[in-house]
């Protein structure tokens, strides 16, 4: 046993498998899991600013789903409604560079920032408020006491459960959109611009976050790179 914990390859593997088993421990693994939530949202709401479109309010909720309310055009609403999954799937991928790169205090500084700016300006549903105050308030306590190597662990827990949660969340759209397509969220708001079916969207978006997804594994896991592409 000594010798497989000090193979890096299955130890990684092994933290991965654990993270995995945390996203579905009661209340713990939804917790943490909104992570990916607030990244989906923060595309929705990065891209509404860069088209200069009027932000209402950001909700999050505790069945790990989130609501941006924008005023926008039918045209704006087309990128906008776009952003969301590629998003979360970026910030695992940015997740990963910073552990790569001996960066994770940073990459957990930077996300309590966009966290607390989230709170001042557009998170106003109460578990919303809730969940972000308790978040930036761990995470601060966790960055005032110096202890570096929980901070590396808890980045990796984060980065894990990201790139697990944005796998999961575009599955969960596809099969949603086969099922009952007038409710598959993103999916739905396009397919009411565009005319084309929900389903149709739905398998765009799996196709992005599945190449972000290989190109991370590619750059930063154990054996990414017997991928033949890329």
């Amino acid at each position: 046993m000594q010798a497989w914990l000090e193979n890096e390859t299955f130890v990684f593997y092994l933290k991965m498998l654990i993270c995995l088993c945390i996203m579905y421990i009661p209340f713990i693994g939804k917790y943490i899991r909104l992570l990916d939530t607030i990244f989906h949202e923060g595309g929705h709401v990065l891209c509404a600013l860069l088209l200069r479109c009027r932000i209402n309010k950001v909700n999050l909720f505790s069945n790990l789903a989130g609501d941006t309310r924008i005023v926008s055009s039918k045209g704006k609403t087309f990128f906008i409604a776009l952003a969301g999954y590629p998003t979360s799937a970026l910030a695992a991928f940015i997740a990963f560079a910073a552990i790569s790169w001996n960066y994770s205090q940073y990459f957990i500084i930077a996300l309590c920032v966009i966290l607390l700016l989230f709170l001042i300006f557009y998170i106003r549903n109460g578990f919303g408020i809730f969940w972000s105050i308790t978040f930036i308030a761990l995470n601060a306590y966790m960055l005032y006491k110096n202890m570096p190597q929980l901070t590396d662990y808890v980045c990796q827990i984060y980065a894990f459960i990201i790139f697990i949660e944005s796998i999961v969340a575009v599955c969960q759209l596809f099969i949603l959109s086969l099922r009952n397509p007038r409710q598959a969220g993103d999916a739905t708001v396009l397919a009411d611009i565009t005319h084309i079916p929900a389903i149709v969207h739905a398998l765009i978006f799996l196709a992005v976050n599945f190449t972000i997804n290989i190109y991370t594994i590619k750059c930063f896991f154990p054996l990414g790179n017997l991928i033949p592409f890329f």
